[in-house]
């Protein structure tokens, strides 16, 4: 109960006061991401000179996790959830050991519990795989989310590089609340889809869909597998990074 109470409040507080806004020429931004990120994102959106508008996809919740009895020799991290908590006093020993993770908010969320030694800041999980790619004598730790593609894992075993999981956090998923639909604007001039996983929402927004919206995605892969006859002008970064994506934005 009290975890239902959590998610409709963060609902709530991700809700951007967007009626009054509805008659405004700045163009829109609808935004569907992960709760943290979406407020992050937003805030660039803003500084950009554009008006976000946040759908919270999820909220990352973290799990209590039974750390292996092992010695390792580094960290892997993908994600900035993977620090949503401390150590367990009986695993912080691991905040001791060189962190390899993909992007700035990762790196920054693991200094802040404690992780000192960041040996790489990868762009994205391919440039990960890059760089752990030969390093056969290390044994390396994965703290993953329990909903994931499987790529770094299954990369790094067939390159021959020893890894355990540990997932360290979940994902549960969020659905709009009236308020959120009811606050959006009649036509939406840009969307931001960060992950395949926001377009079970984009159901929900077909109404102010129209062929001048520029639905723009972060991967090939995310605008590859967009519902056929989709309305709006669909487009994709050839470099996986925020900073791409959000320099698709303009005013016109």
């Amino acid at each position: 109960m009290r975890r239902q109470k959590n998610l409709k409040k963060m609902q709530v507080l991700l809700f951007f006061k967007a009626g009054d806004f509805k008659m405004s020429t700045i163009p829109s931004v609808l935004i569907i991401r992960p709760y943290v990120a979406a407020q992050q994102t937003a805030a660039l959106v803003a500084a950009r000179g554009f008006m976000p508008f946040v759908i919270p996809l999820s909220v990352a919740l973290p799990l209590s996790a039974l750390f292996p009895d092992k010695n390792y020799d580094a960290l892997i991290a993908t994600s900035e959830n993977a620090f949503l908590q401390r150590l367990p006093q009986n695993a912080a020993y691991l905040a001791a050991l060189p962190l390899y993770c993909v992007g700035y908010r990762t790196a920054r969320a693991a200094r802040r519990n404690g992780f000192d030694i960041i040996a790489t800041v990868a762009k994205n999980v391919d440039a990960l795989c890059t760089v752990l790619d030969g390093k056969i004598k290390q044994h390396f730790l994965y703290l993953a989310g329990k909903q994931r593609r499987p790529v770094l894992e299954k990369h790094l075993q067939n390159a021959g590089v020893a890894v355990d999981v540990i997932e360290v956090y979940e994902t549960e998923l969020l659905e709009p609340s009236p308020q959120q639909c009811a606050a959006l604007p009649e036509v939406i001039d840009n969307i931001l889809l960060y992950s395949a996983g926001s377009m079970q929402l984009l159901s929900s927004f077909e109404s102010v869909i129209s062929s001048n919206t520029r639905i723009l995605c972060l991967s090939l892969r995310i605008a590859k597998v967009l519902p056929a006859g989709l309305a709006g002008n669909i487009q994709a970064v050839a470099e996986p990074t925020e900073e791409a994506l959000l320099s698709l934005l303009s005013f016109r």
